[in-house]
């Protein structure tokens, strides 16, 4: 009997941890579950500070990458950094002393004006101004900006640049080379007149008009090359140059206008584009060494009556057929000289 009492009271005491060990297995169920969420929130944050410090260091060097480009622009001379003491004109306009010139920004680009007169020896232009901490192309060079600057040996133009404007670089005499991007359009009214020692200039492809008195009295530009692109040569363009030379007229040309090649003494033979409309008075007077000059039978161009005024060594015009054969038309043109 007291056995059975003593196996009953254990059975009963049995029974009785059994919800406690249930409810223990409870909580251990659900602190294994707050651990694993914190551990994962411990993951998440650390990938996250990871993510985080990757970026930064990827911004910083990017940083330090475009610092290194612009230092090198810099050096080279392809970018130009302004920010402090703007003059301001009445329209509101900004200009920054850049030591050289000034420079202004309009709208989205940039330009330069006052080149400072005492410059010499090797100018190179930036491609970019830096104005407040943005990049601005330069587009323009206003009117007279290197006017007179008498020391200026060699000129590099950066691409983006749309024009040579009127008189800028005109009477800088020690000017003996210049370097034009495929980004012009035109070459304005006198830009490089009474550059007496200009010996070398590209015409890009781009070029289309060489505007009045462009290339007056470069006395020591020779060998150029006309690009089939530009349509249009202004009066007096190149009026005394004396050893100018060129293989051909552009394709394209359409107008030579008055007193164009006056003076170019070392002219002998040209022969005129097709599409040519018009050829002013004097165009060719004084080509004291022109002896041939062919035109094309298909449009003969209006041709002035002082065209070819002096031209002592030119006796016949030759006028050219589509089937290859010529014509002269001898005399003609006699009482002109």
């Amino acid at each position: 009997m007291k056995h059975r009492i003593i196996t009953s009271v254990i059975a009963l005491s049995l029974l009785a941890t059994m919800p406690a060990w249930g409810q223990t297995n409870v909580i251990r169920r659900g602190q294994t579950e707050a651990e694993k969420a914190h551990a994962d929130r411990q993951r998440r944050q650390a990938a996250e500070r990871a993510r985080r410090e990757e970026a930064e260091r990827i911004r910083i060097e990017k940083l330090e990458a475009e610092a290194e480009i612009e230092k090198q622009e810099i050096a080279k001379g392809g970018l130009l950094v302004v920010d402090d003491n703007p003059l301001i004109d009445e329209k509101g306009t900004k200009y920054f002393d850049a030591g050289d010139f000034q420079v202004y920004q309009s709208s989205l680009v940039a330009g330069i004006r006052n080149g400072r007169k005492d410059l010499k020896g090797d100018i190179v232009l930036p491609k970019y101004i830096k104005i407040y901490g943005h990049k601005h192309p330069l587009v323009f060079i206003d009117d007279y900006t290197f006017k007179d600057c008498k020391n200026i040996t060699s000129v590099i133009i950066p691409e983006g640049v749309e024009s040579i404007k009127s008189h800028v670089f005109e009477g800088c005499s020690s000017l003996v080379s210049v370097v034009l991007p495929p980004s012009i359009s035109s070459i304005g009214d006198y830009a490089f007149a009474s550059c007496e020692n200009l010996t070398s200039i590209n015409l890009p492809t781009s070029l289309q008009r060489i505007y009045d008195g462009a290339f007056k009295g470069c006395k020591k530009l020779g060998a150029i090359e006309f690009p089939s692109s530009v349509d249009y040569i202004g009066k007096r363009a190149f009026y005394g140059c004396s050893v100018l030379s060129f293989s051909a007229l552009p394709s394209s040309l359409t107008f030579i206008k008055e007193e164009a090649f006056e003076c170019c003494d070392s002219l002998k033979e040209i022969k005129l584009p097709p599409r040519v409309k018009e050829i002013g008075e004097y165009a060719f007077c004084y080509c004291t060494h022109l002896t041939k000059f062919e035109l094309s039978e298909e449009l003969l161009p209006t041709i002035s009556e002082n065209t070819f005024h002096q031209c002592m060594r030119l006796d016949y015009l030759t006028v050219y057929a589509e089937d290859g054969k010529t014509r002269s038309v001898n005399n003609y043109y006699r009482h002109w000289k």
